[in-house]
């Protein structure tokens, strides 16, 4: 796969241990895992990729999934945004139409707990439609 063909996703949540996870099932599924903890870490690496996939927890310290979005929207970055959190589906479906006015892409959020398996699935499908888009 030549660099033009490598698909990025970035992993946005504070917690190491769920990163490490989720970077595992993503990386099988074919992307390249950036990781980010916080959002300015998100600001640093939008400077070099626009990701074809964010995985966007929700609750981050000091700021929030809300925070990502507008910044994704401000630099528009055309990826999927998967949201996953703790948080009420009530919550997220909120977030998830904030998403959409703003014109990003967004796919069901899934709240926790989820298995890996179900964010590889996620990312494979995604994968799929990066491909049939590109070839």
């Amino acid at each position: 796969m030549t660099e033009t063909e490598v698909k990025h996703c970035f992993l946005v949540d504070d917690d190491p241990d769920l990163r490490r996870v989720l970077r595992h099932s993503l990386s099988r599924a074919g992307f390249n895992v950036l990781e980010c903890s916080s959002l300015n870490e998100v600001k640093e690496a939008l400077d070099h990729t626009c990701p074809h996939l964010i995985v966007l927890d929700v609750g981050l310290l000091h700021s929030d999934g809300g925070h990502v979005l507008n910044l994704l929207a401000e630099r528009r970055c055309n990826g999927w945004v998967q949201l996953i959190s703790g948080r009420s589906e009530q919550e997220l479906e909120t977030l998830e139409l904030s998403g959409e006015d703003l014109g990003i892409r967004m796919l069901p959020p899934m709240t926790k707990p989820f298995q890996a398996g179900a964010v590889r699935n996620m990312a494979e499908m995604v994968f799929s439609r990066i491909e049939g888009v590109t070839s």
